[in-house]
């Protein structure tokens, strides 16, 4: 089913999920079972019909305990310990300060990635109308892991691609993601998560320990099995992180 609550439901099981502990080094089934305890009496007071129970339950279950591939990594969420992962991460960011913020400016610093969808957002950002926006940009964060020696942020997506598998292959994840603007999403994630672990981590080097942004399109993912489709990985450059950053400070020239 769509709509916003079945995504609020999702986020709540998953993050539950995660930082109850329970799922590092734990079966399959044993991952189903914490589940569907967390999901069934969320879906009884959303009167969904009983039928979702179980291809809700398998695929967040796929999204925890199957091998996600992240570009040149492997990782199973369930895997992660607890101490290396952090849910609903809380961030606020300034916009301006140094010099006023703009679009002109955001833009700017998409043009400067050398990864070509990022450049062509460019333009889309280029046509935002926010004139006159100032003050502190605040929200929160899915997911915040380590994994293979390298920090990630991934944020889960619940949005209705198509009805086949092929809906949610790397191109059409790409398309959704210019289009929804969570490529600008995407960089905020990274400035917000780069600035926190670096006062966090003395020794943190954005170019190296940062292993980028991870969205998670539920909806293609299977019921069994590891995802075929719905990962989108993205490892955005240290310069165009700072880039970025600079700009939503108001510092890069227009």
């Amino acid at each position: 089913p769509g709509g916003r609550l079945i995504g609020d439901v999702v986020h709540f099981v998953l993050e539950h999920a995660l930082m109850s502990g329970g799922l590092h080094g734990a079966s399959r089934e044993e991952i189903s079972q914490q589940v569907t305890g967390l999901l069934e009496p969320r879906l009884e007071r959303m009167q969904l019909d009983a039928r979702w129970l179980a291809p809700l339950a398998a695929t967040l279950t796929t999204c925890l305990a199957e091998t996600l591939t992240i570009g040149d990594d492997e990782c199973r969420l369930s895997k992660i310990e607890a101490c290396r992962l952090a849910t609903e991460v809380p961030f606020l960011l300034r916009l301006g300060g140094a010099a006023e913020f703009s679009t002109r400016k955001l833009a700017a610093a998409f043009e400067s990635s050398t990864d070509s969808l990022m450049h062509d957002y460019a333009r889309r950002v280029r046509a935002m109308s926010v004139a006159g926006l100032q003050g502190f940009l605040a929200g929160f964060v899915d997911l915040v892991f380590e994994a293979n020696g390298k920090w990630f942020v991934a944020d889960y997506k619940t949005n209705y691609l198509g009805p086949n598998i092929s809906n949610y292959a790397t191109e059409c994840l790409e398309a959704a993601m210019f289009e929804y603007d969570y490529l600008l999403q995407a960089g905020l994630y990274s400035v917000a998560v780069g600035r926190l672990l670096e006062q966090r981590l003395p020794a943190f080097n954005l170019e190296t320990d940062f292993g980028g942004v991870v969205y998670l399109f539920l909806r293609g993912l299977p019921v069994d099995g590891s995802p075929r489709a719905g990962v989108w990985h993205h490892r955005p450059e240290a310069s165009f992180v700072k880039a970025l950053s600079d700009a939503l400070d108001g510092r890069t020239a227009e």
